[in-house]
């Protein structure tokens, strides 16, 4: 049987259809596989990444909150480590109601309100975990998600530790009536924002400046100001000059 296209299994009328049938997957279903690949280069590359961008972007809006009249730290990997970790930048106490016990590995990968960040690594995953689907990212407004909809599936690790089921991850990225169609659809890599790309290299010029650090955040909030955040790309030469 001929498979739909992906956007015809995104209408409002087939996930209506499909809405009970989706489910999100338990990252311990392929533990081992997983634990292997959250150790290898390539997964840990791009789980910084993400890091990266949720930390820049969280960092401006803490500038914006002080009126950018200070400098805010980076995060920075370990001693002895070479990449960041979600923990270390999720500010977020999502685990406070787990109960006691162990916690599985993929939980250090868990990055609570960092969707628009995170679905480059979970796009990743699952590709590896369950290569026989076919693994899209739907990136919305609310709520940015790998899935595969012709198998109703959504692989989503920080999703599933939470406890957020499928049925809730569907109706943030498509609204609750499922009839949302703003959205931006991944079929090959999955990308940042170019407001998230500019914040990254921003920030990394400011961090790695020798000058005032305090007053080129300001600098660089005069030539931001005015200029639509869809549209963003300040020449970073500007901060560093």
């Amino acid at each position: 049987m001929q498979m739909k296209p992906i956007t015809e299994l995104l209408t409002t009328e087939q996930l209506k259809k499909d809405f009970a049938q989706y489910k999100i997957i338990n990252p311990l279903l392929f533990a081992r596989k997983l634990n292997k690949l959250l150790r290898s280069e390539r997964v840990r590359r791009e789980v910084h990444r993400a890091c990266l961008a949720f930390d820049a972007v969280k960092r401006w809006e803490c500038l914006e909150n002080y009126n950018f009249d200070r400098y805010v730290e980076p995060r920075r990997p370990l001693k002895d480590e070479k990449y960041l970790l979600p923990w270390q930048v999720v500010t977020m106490d999502w685990d406070c109601f787990l109960p006691p016990g162990r916690r599985p590995n993929y939980h250090q990968f868990v990055m609570a309100a960092g969707c628009h960040w995170r679905a480059g690594y979970d796009l990743m995953l699952a590709r590896e975990l369950m290569p026989e689907h076919d693994w899209v990212v739907v990136s919305a407004e609310k709520h940015t998600m790998v899935m595969a909809p012709e198998a109703q599936l959504i692989w989503d690790m920080s999703f599933y530790a939470m406890g957020v089921d499928a049925q809730s991850a569907l109706e943030q990225t498509f609204g609750e009536d499922l009839d949302n169609t703003d959205y931006d659809l991944y079929e090959d890599d999955f990308s940042f924002s170019l407001y998230t790309i500019e914040l990254i290299n921003i920030l990394d010029t400011i961090d790695n400046s020798s000058k005032d650090k305090v007053q080129l955040i300001k600098d660089v909030k005069l030539i931001m100001d005015g200029v639509d955040p869809d549209e963003l790309a300040v020449q970073r030469e500007l901060v560093a000059a």
